[in-house]
């Protein structure tokens, strides 16, 4: 028997509501900071619907993500015959970097994990796990469908998680050291990035143009065939409606309580 779970197909109106959330939400929390700040001992509903909101936004955009940006379905594009050059370049190139992001996330995941226990944390916890034996492993299941399917769920559900210990961070409520984190997800310091959500929220945006990218490469038969034909108009619309969303979500994150 399945589970049922929350869909959600972006559309206008789902949009218009983005706005007035991504707008009016950011309110509500400094509404619920400051009563919370006035409750008297053992009163602590302003305090818990704080430390709740924290996730809603996360848990938009893993539901949102899952729903709309994890299957594409392109055209079949049976008119325009005319296929991608250099195909091996495109293929190629866009498998290493979307292998290269990912690898970066879940390492990243990996040392987040050990370091909320500071018994087991050491500044060279990420040596632990090989990076090149992930990065193929990676590399591999980014062919397969179903495994590619997988990993892209598994990288919302750390996008979900990183969150929410960024969240409790930013509250005071959980010591954690953040430095490796900006480092690796920073480019090392290529980017000037310093707000931790920021940065969280625009390394999952470069793994979703990227992945897109290779949705489209491999829908399909075309690794099989190898024969990808050049795109219309209409196959970048997903793509629009993604990065439409994602500003959304990176304008809350930029007018953010703890921003």
């Amino acid at each position: 028997m399945k589970i049922p779970y929350l869909v959600i197909k972006l559309n206008s109106l789902y949009l218009f509501i983005l706005v007035l959330l991504v707008n009016l939400y950011p309110i509500a929390q400094r509404q619920w900071l400051n009563l919370s700040l006035l409750e008297i001992d053992g009163i602590n509903l302003y305090s818990n619907l704080y430390l709740i909101s924290g996730l809603l936004f996360p848990i938009i955009i893993f539901i949102i993500s899952n729903t709309n940006f994890l299957i594409y379905k392109f055209s079949e594009n049976k008119i325009n015959k005319n296929s991608i050059n250099n195909l091996s370049i495109f293929v190629i190139s866009n498998l290493l970097i979307l292998s290269f992001l990912i690898t970066n996330y879940i390492i990243v995941f990996i040392d987040l994990c050990l370091n909320i226990n500071n018994s087991l944390y050491t500044t060279q916890s990420f040596n632990l796990f090989p990076r090149f034996l992930i990065y193929l492993t990676i590399t591999v299941f980014l062919l397969f469908n179903n495994s590619k399917i997988f990993i892209k769920k598994f990288i919302l559900f750390i996008y979900v998680f990183i969150s929410l210990l960024i969240w409790l961070k930013l509250n005071n409520i959980l010591i954690l050291d953040f430095n490796y984190f900006s480092k690796q997800l920073n480019f090392y310091s290529l980017f000037e990035i310093k707000d931790l959500n920021i940065l969280n929220i625009s390394y999952l945006i470069l793994i979703e143009i990227t992945y897109y990218f290779w949705s489209y490469l491999s829908y399909k038969n075309n690794l099989s065939d190898w024969k990808v034909i050049k795109p219309k108009r209409i196959d970048f619309y997903p793509l629009l409606i993604m990065l439409i969303f994602y500003l959304f979500m990176t304008l809350y994150y930029s007018q953010s309580i703890t921003s």
